[in-house]
């Protein structure tokens, strides 16, 4: 499901960006954030939580810069995923390999 929903997900992101349509981009980050933390991917987890955060404070100017990150952690976590579908093996990728993130309260920020 994470690999048929991707594309539909980004498009949705972009579009929500050069929009303005903030809830949007907050959602969609929520859902990739979540999507991430099933495959435990830390870092891609951390970037979708500052994006949904950075649209939720309504800061328009460095969303730009955070979906580019997103979407590249994205296509990597994509990558893993579907290699490991193909040829059963585990994904050799560092972002699995981070440590759990927590917030100000030392509560884990896993979706």
């Amino acid at each position: 499901l994470f690999l048929s929903d991707l594309p539909r997900r980004l498009l949705e992101l972009r579009e929500a960006v050069s929009t303005g349509a903030l809830d949007k981009v907050a959602l969609v980050a929520h859902a990739l954030r979540g999507s991430a933390a099933v495959f435990g991917s830390d870092l891609t987890v951390e970037a979708a939580f500052q994006l949904e955060r950075l649209a939720k404070e309504g800061n328009r100017n460095a969303l730009p810069s955070a979906v580019e990150k997103v979407e590249g952690l994205v296509h990597q976590l994509a990558k893993a995923v579907a290699t490991r579908l193909i040829d059963g093996t585990e994904p050799a990728l560092e972002l699995e390999k981070q440590p759990a993130l927590r917030d100000d309260t030392g509560a884990s920020l896993r979706a």
